[in-house]
């Protein structure tokens, strides 16, 4: 059984480590039992992994630091940096390289993702669909498109309730010119309940989309439609369907969305408004910019738009969060021997 830290315990913690100002240990739990409490923890996590990595560099310490600031402070590459010298002392726990693949996956960097998610995946005591549904993005990406078919099937085999690895899916039938299992796809995802949540993963605009990559742009546009709640659309797909199928609609959206860049603009322009009373001069400048780019950038959307806009299904395939990789997480249950001080990287920091 899982359990969040409470805040008299935390207390406890805290006291402790101001009588063990140098127990890592202690830097690590009182770290992690932060996380639920934002009120009183903002970015006092981050300072105490950091500080605990510093005093003694392993992988442990290196592993949780790292997923700190890949996870929440989106520092990939940083990350990385951390981490990479201690994945030669091969962890026992499949954590440090499912995290290791996941920030090279978000940087991009497909091999090396692929790589490290297939360790992860092989040492994890049970098989995890963040990492299966993200091996199989990292060989999407590399074209391996049989091999990523396998594994967003083994995903949603496990579980799929946000219908991300279905969405992937449908993406790889489309490059491997398999239509119909599009089709068979989209229904099966429709007929989901987290499709029926508003705040879902995969909505119509998703379905639309690859009902769009299929060259079926009669039902791209019904399953646009579906929900019609939406402000002027940037993406170019979008905008075709409009132009195509509903023109006086997009024409509404985009008379309502320049209207609203331009009233802006006037806020900006007016020195006692208190939204921008905060803004020195070249800010209040370059917002202005920026908005009038976006009513030109409206305008000509009608004559860019003359023929389909080509999109490519790379850059629509979709990502799984990778989970908790902390070591020694209270609320999660992960507890793994991976202490050992990697002396080397101690010796070329002096």
């Amino acid at each position: 059984m899982t359990q969040e830290t409470n805040i008299p315990e935390i207390k406890q913690l805290e006291l402790e480590l101001q009588n063990n100002p140098l127990d890592v240990s202690l830097m690590n739990q009182l770290a992690i039992a932060y996380l639920p409490h934002n009120e009183i923890s903002y970015g006092k996590t981050l300072e105490l992994l950091h500080r605990a990595f510093e005093i003694s560099p392993s992988i442990k310490t290196a592993n949780n630091y790292a997923y700190q600031l890949i996870a929440e402070w989106y520092e990939c590459e940083k990350g990385i940096e951390v981490l990479l010298p201690f994945m030669d002392q091969k962890p026992k726990s499949y954590m440090p390289y499912a995290l290791i693949g996941y920030a090279y996956l978000m940087i991009e960097n497909y091999s090396n993702a692929e790589s490290y998610l297939e360790k992860a995946n092989s040492l994890s005591p049970t098989e995890k669909v963040e990492i299966i549904h993200n091996l199989g993005l990292s060989k999407s990406h590399l074209k391996k498109h049989s091999e990523a078919m396998a594994l967003y099937e083994k995903s949603i085999e496990i579980m799929d309730s946000d219908n991300l690895s279905k969405y992937n899916k449908a993406l790889c039938h489309i490059d491997l010119h398999q239509n119909k299992q599009v089709n068979k796809l989209i229904n099966e995802i429709r007929k989901t309940e987290a499709y029926q949540d508003p705040t879902g993963d995969v909505s119509n605009l998703d379905l639309s989309l690859l009902s769009f990559l299929n060259n079926d742009l009669e039902q791209a546009y019904q399953l646009l439609m579906e929900n019609d709640n939406f402000r002027y659309p940037f993406e170019p797909e979008v905008c075709y369907l409009l132009l195509k199928f509903n023109p006086s609609k997009y024409q509404e959206l985009a008379a309502e969305e320049i209207e609203s860049a331009a009233n802006l603009i006037k806020d900006i322009k007016n020195p006692k408004s208190e939204d921008y009373a905060n803004f020195s001069d070249q800010e209040r400048a370059t917002e202005i910019i920026e908005l009038q780019e976006e009513i030109e950038k409206i305008k000509n959307t009608e004559l860019e738009l003359k023929n389909i806009p080509e999109v490519k299904t790379k850059e629509s395939y979709r990502s799984i969060f990778c989970g908790c990789l902390f070591y020694d997480c209270k609320m999660h249950g992960t507890a793994f021997d991976d202490l050992s001080v990697n002396k080397n990287y101690i010796e070329n920091q002096i």
